[in-house]
């Protein structure tokens, strides 16, 4: 998902100004150091810039902040900071510069106060003023100003921006004309099987069948051993007043202790749902049986800790997701000795993506997982972006990680769904129901699906074809019955001339929604109906709202609904054929809703996959993480091509298959067992052939101790992306030493085939950066050289 300028107005519109400040205008960075005892230094150099501190990791030595504030957590976002520790360090007398002291004054501030200046807290200024100035006037960008100011502010730190995570689900969370839409449901244009299930007697969604949840053999699984795994889903939050969720939902509090006494790390109370979006994916893990609405995978009882990640703002940064990741592990260690239960495992479900990596967060993950190879799995979502040609999201894509796929009702891969080489497995994803917040009932599509019926229709009109799938309200809309005959308003980019006392047809596209209704209103019309582009599938539904930064009507907004694209079509011609065709439509609110909701996309999978695979753990627990995740995958219902494939990688997870599976093939507890192949059949992987350029930002003589930006590109005589995405760049000095790196002489490349890295220049003359990519037959060295004068200058080995 992209913030584009039109999302930022709505955003600014519907959430407040500093909300819409921080995730449109916030950077967010991460400084890793090899000793992990000058964090503290490191962050007062942050601070001292007028930057927020966000975490201080003394395990995988890296410090995350942001260019602004975090939001309150309230019930309403307001200014101010979430914790102490983002407060900035205010502005003081300049301390005594260390190292070389022939400018006058550094570029950073001072520390907060002369006491800290005596303690030697201030960090070694690497070179002259003059220096600094020309390498910063040389960024392109504020990010990169960023990276650089900081570089030379603190040598041999390794200083990179953060990726930023999005919700994979495809139910639009902004206004406007760009914003995402849900994928479609099926050709058939079926309302899927869900359709209002759970009103007057507890049933099962289709996905939880699909997985074969409801055996009885699982049931009796998910009742005896519900106490042997811990889901811990990472989200938005989660209500708990929804009566779905049992006394064995609990989550991170901030400010709180853990059972071993030190301090949680998240920001925002588990307890909050901002979107709906993690009730959603908690419910289709443990929704309870309670003989009301609907029922989870685990549905006995399942032990749910929850892990708020996004709070108000609907994004995070990737190296936040270390942090989770390791709550979780404290959570289920704390939770071992509260329920007494030395051998319970944990499940961690990540409903979440972002489109590039980064190697703190990937290493970390690397490592947390081969710690916890005997008590832990890691599932995340594969990514919703197939249509805009996306292939990998992360953490997805890393092989500690479990790819999750989603399908439809009938084995089909949803549109959306990303086709690559680290899927792992599939599940039920398309318009799949589950829990939302109290709050939200009243306006959900599962209550407040709003009928259209034709009063005049001609004969030749499909009386059934306004049903299904059911029209959508549109956020913000008056709920009311209304009778009355439709105009064509096309796009609805004007006043709708002739729309006095009628229901307006427009299509979607080119503007916003509430500028097409405006467009309406302004026309006399008193209702709106909008259909799909002309670029969107026939049974395509989306969401969408009237507030995005219009002006109200006096009279407050019409009924206001969207259709597919095939239904607005008939109606238009339709139009033409009779033109006093009229309907009505019933938008009147539920008398009681009910809290459950429609989602779609790879996040909805995800939990659906993480509940089989807690479910399946709890009656194994002698196996170790890689040997379930093997049994899953043996076991998995084939789809597609026979064998792997890249769309639904080893199948649609079988709970009771692999419970089978494992009775027969006992656990050893080993770290490697034998999975099945990920080639997929027929297909052998050739072997890539690539090239590799790498220039400096240097535009002419540098001098010793200026930090110096380099840029490696990959690029591939082949079309997918995945042959220049993560590919190993080894750098080398020459002359050996005459340049620092960072920490590491090897950087990955991003998805666009991309490596940075920021050279301090510790030697004058000819010194060249070589890079170089392969082996063998296929290796490829190239170099860029820069031109310094100046003293030798000693490797900044000894700073942070």
């Amino acid at each position: 998902m992209k913030i584009s300028r039109g999302n930022c107005l709505a955003l600014t519109v519907l959430f407040g100004l500093l909300f819409a400040a921080h995730v449109c205008e916030s950077k967010h960075f991460t400084v890793r150091v090899a000793d992990p005892s000058r964090l503290e230094q490191v962050a007062d150099v942050i601070r001292q810039r007028g930057y927020y501190v966000k975490h201080i990791d003394t395990r995988f030595k890296f410090v995350s902040f942001s260019t602004t504030p975090l939001p309150t957590v309230g019930e309403v976002v307001t200014a101010g900071l979430n914790t102490a520790d983002e407060q900035p360090a205010a502005a003081a007398a300049p301390c005594a510069l260390t190292g070389d002291t022939s400018a006058n004054t550094p570029l950073y501030a001072s520390s907060s106060d002369a006491a800290r200046c005596a303690a030697g807290i201030q960090p070694t200024f690497p070179g002259p003023r003059a220096a600094q100035q020309a390498v910063v006037a040389a960024a392109a960008d504020p990010a990169e100003l960023t990276i650089q100011s900081l570089t030379m502010a603190i040598p041999g730190a390794i200083v990179e921006e953060d990726v930023p995570v999005y919700l994979l689900n495809r139910k639009m969370q902004q206004a406007g004309a760009a914003a995402a839409a849900e994928p479609a449901q099926s050709s058939s244009c079926s309302p899927g099987p869900d359709g209002a299930i759970g009103k007057t007697v507890e049933e099962v969604p289709y996905g939880i069948k699909m997985v074969q949840a409801m055996e009885p053999a699982m049931i009796e699984a998910s009742k005896a051993f519900k106490s042997k795994v811990l889901y811990c889903v990472i989200d938005t939050g989660l209500d708990i007043t929804n009566p779905e969720f049992s006394e064995n939902t609990f989550g991170c509090v901030p400010k709180s202790l853990r059972v071993d006494g030190s301090n949680t790390s998240c920001k925002f109370p588990w307890s909050k749902d901002w979107s709906s979006h993690g009730t959603h994916t908690s419910g289709t893990i443990a929704a309870a049986r309670n003989s009301r609405g609907i029922v989870g995978v685990s549905a006995e009882g399942a032990q749910l800790f929850h892990y708020n990640a996004f709070g108000p703002m609907g994004t995070f940064s990737m190296s936040d997701v270390i942090v989770a990741i390791t709550e979780c592990v404290h959570a289920l260690d704390g939770h071992r000795i509260t329920k007494s239960e030395p051998d319970m495992k944990l499940v961690v479900s990540m409903s979440f993506g972002a489109e590039g990596d980064t190697p703190l967060v990937r290493e970390a993950v690397k490592t947390l997982a081969r710690e916890r190879f005997n008590d832990m799995l890691l599932i995340a979502a594969a990514g919703n972006g197939a249509m805009e040609g996306a292939v990998y999201s992360y953490p997805a894509a890393w092989p500690e990680v479990v790819s999750v796929a989603a399908v439809d009702w009938s084995g089909k891969r949803a549109s959306f769904s990303q086709i690559n080489d680290r899927n792992d497995w599939a599940a039920p994803g398309v318009q799949t129901l589950s829990t939302v917040p109290v709050s939200s009932a009243a306006s959900s599509s599962y209550n407040a699906m709003p009928s259209v019926s034709l009063v005049n229709a001609p004969s030749t009109m499909d009386a059934e074809l306004l049903k299904t799938p059911a029209p959508r309200l549109l956020g913000q809309s008056k709920t009311a019955r209304i009778t009355a005959q439709l105009v064509d308003c096309g796009l609805g980019k004007a006043t709708c001339e002739g729309a006095t006392g009628k229901i307006c047809l427009i299509q979607r596209g080119e503007n916003t929604f509430c500028s097409k209704v405006s467009s309406c209103v302004a026309g006399g019309g008193i209702g709106a109906i909008i259909y799909g582009r002309d670029d969107m599938d026939d049974c395509e539904t989306f969401d969408g709202s009237m507030d995005g930064g219009c002006t109200k009507p006096a009279a407050g907004w019409p009924v206001g609904l969207t259709i597919t694209k095939a239904q607005g079509q008939a109606l238009k011609t339709k139009i033409a054929e009779v033109p006093n065709l009229a309907l009505t439509i019933d938008a009147r609110k539920s008398t009681s809703p009910l809290p459950y909701d429609f989602m779609s996309g790879t996040s909805m999978a995800t939990p659906t996959a993480a509940g089989v695979a807690g479910l399946v753990w709890s009656a194994h627990t002698e196996c170790s993480g890689p040997e379930l995740r093997a049994a899953i995958s043996w076991s998995a219902a084939d789809l597609g091509t026979p064998g792997y494939d890249n769309e639904f990688g080893h199948g649609l997870v079988q709970a009771a298959a692999a419970h089978k599976y494992l009775q027969e093939n006992r656990c050893t507890g080993t770290r490697s067992p034998t999975e099945p192949s990920k080639t997929p059949a027929g297909e052998p992987a050739p072997a890539p052939v690539r090239s590799l350029t790498i220039a400096s930002n240097a535009t002419g003589r540098v001098r010793v101790g200026s930090v110096v930006r380099f840029t490696a590109k990959v690029t591939s005589s082949e079309t997918a992306r995945a042959e220049v995405h993560n590919v190993n760049v080894r750098l080398r000095p020459s002359p050996p030493y005459s340049m620092a790196c960072g920490t590491s002489n090897v950087v990955k490349t991003n998805a666009a085939g991309v490596a940075v890295v920021h050279c301090s220049i510790v030697s004058p003359g000819t010194v060249a950066l070589e890079a170089r990519i392969g082996s063998g037959d296929n290796l490829v060295v190239v170099n860029s050289t820069v031109v310094a004068y100046g003293r030798v200058r000693a490797p900044p080995t000894s700073s942070p």
